[in-house]
């Protein structure tokens, strides 16, 4: 594990609790940073800021996840974008439902702390991301038995199955900095 540290050579990035700007090297896995002036974490917009310079920003942002378990976390982060696109509670209770069933035919999860979940959606009209992140980890069968603690789920029209694939691959390739030390 790489611990975070201030550097000159790090990434910029601005503690919305301080406001102050600092350049930081982020922690693999899980993908966080400490403030050097207040001292609050910096995960969700360190590891934004780094997925961006590899090609990917997530629609949304959730710092810190409340549920512990793969079911409460995935409706949390679908109540997001169902938020976004208006989508009624019939058509929620659907996609936390189809989240559930692709996750028991096999696991989103990748290794090294990080799962892609994903779902199909009528209610939207273009891609949408979530990145979220979970301090205490979320169980997953994951190739390298450890915790979830960075989740991206993407959500698409069927209609945009293109776009869908190229975010899913933007999203992996970014994903790989986090995964390698």
């Amino acid at each position: 594990m790489i611990a975070s540290a201030p550097t000159d050579e790090g990434f910029p990035v601005r503690c919305e609790l301080c406001g102050k700007t600092s350049s930081v090297d982020v922690s693999r896995p899980p993908g966080d940073s400490v403030c050097p002036h207040c001292g609050s974490l910096l995960w969700v917009l360190a590891v934004a800021e780094l997925t961006g310079k590899h090609g990917f920003s997530p629609d949304a942002v959730i710092n810190q996840l409340v549920g512990t378990t793969q079911q409460s976390v995935f409706r949390e982060m679908a109540e997001v974008f169902s938020s976004q696109f208006e989508i009624e509670e019939k058509e929620f209770e659907r996609i936390c439902k189809q989240l559930e069933e692709y996750e028991s035919w096999g696991t989103t999860a990748v290794g090294g702390g990080i799962a892609i979940p994903h779902v199909n959606s009528e209610a939207l009209d273009r891609c949408f991301t979530v990145m979220a992140h979970s301090t205490h980890g979320i169980e997953f069968k994951t190739p390298d038995e450890t915790p979830v603690h960075t989740l991206v789920m993407v959500a698409a029209p069927p209609a945009l199955q293109g776009d869908f694939l190229r975010k899913l691959e933007r999203i992996a390739t970014a994903m790989r900095f986090l995964r390698s030390p």
